[in-house]
C-alpha cells in the first residue's frame, strides 16, 4: 500500500489534506495464495483502518479490542479474477 502523495499543484495546492482524487486514491496490491485469486482486482474503497480488522481475520484471531475498521477479506475473496489488464489499462470505463 503506498502513501497518497502530495498535490503539486494540482487545483492549485501543494499540500494532500484535501480531498482531491489525487490525495485520496492510494493502490494496495495484495498478495495471499488461496485467498485472493492471481491477477484479481476489487475497486472497493478501502481504509486504513480496515488492515488490522483484516489481518486478525486472516489470522483467526478475535479481539475484544474496539475498531472502527471492518475486514474487507471478503472484497478480496469475491475480487474479479483476470481482471487486472482491463483495470491498469482503463479499457472497463
Amino acid at each position: 500500500m503506498g502513501d497518497n502523495g502530495f498535490l503539486l499543484g494540482e487545483h492549485g495546492l501543494i499540500d494532500k489534506r484535501n480531498a482531491y482524487e489525487e490525495s485520496i486514491r492510494v493502490p494496495m496490491l495484495a498478495w495471499a495464495p488461496g485467498w485472493i485469486e492471481p491477477g484479481a482486482v476489487a475497486t472497493d474503497l478501502i481504509r486504513n483502518i480496515d488492515l488490522a480488522p483484516t489481518f486478525l481475520e486472516l489470522m483467526n484471531v478475535d479481539t475484544d479490542i474496539a475498531m472502527d475498521g471492518q475486514s474487507f477479506l471478503s472484497i478480496l475473496e469475491n475480487a474479479t479474477p483476470g481482471a487486472a489488464d482491463a483495470a491498469t489499462t482503463g479499457s472497463d470505463r
